[in-house]
């Protein structure tokens, strides 16, 4: 008989965090509990390594990320260089500060840097935006890559 050789092995780790960013406009006021059974469920499904609550405000025309506390930070604080935070906006659109392109200039952040998804409570005119004239995406099966999302 030979020699015991010890065969280590990595240990599974969760690899995606999730940043939920509730919009705090007068309209999404009922979906309150909506969003926080949303995030209640992410924190206890054990995916991922850890669920952060934020909330979207504009103060003094700057858009602002607010943690549990209310301490201010700029979005793209948000973002994580190495890709490993996702970020869920979860919103109705339908304030009137969805219709500026300051707050999806300033939502998108570092651009390809991070991984987002956008979730819409309700729907409202086919998934437009107000004010734009270009659709959201939306794809046509669950679980679909972005890459291959159609805007209607």
């Amino acid at each position: 008989m030979g020699a015991l050789v010890p065969v280590l092995r990595a240990g599974l780790e969760r690899w995606f965090e999730v940043a939920v960013v509730a919009d705090t406009s007068a309209t999404m006021a009922v979906w309150d509990d909506t969003v926080a059974a949303l995030a209640d469920l992410l924190e206890r499904h054990g995916a991922f390594r850890g669920v952060t609550r934020w909330a979207l405000a504009e103060r003094d025309g700057a858009i602002e990320v607010l943690s549990p506390s209310g301490l201010a930070h700029r979005p793209r604080e948000l973002l994580d260089l190495t890709g490993r935070r996702l970020v869920l906006v979860v919103t109705d659109a339908i304030d009137a500060l969805w219709a500026r392109a300051s707050v999806w200039e300033a939502l998108r952040g570092g651009g390809s840097t991070g991984r987002s998804r956008w979730s819409r409570c309700c729907r409202r005119g086919r998934g437009r935006r107000p004010g734009s004239a270009r659709p959201m995406p939306q794809s046509r099966r669950p679980g679909q890559d972005s890459r291959t999302t159609s805007s209607k």
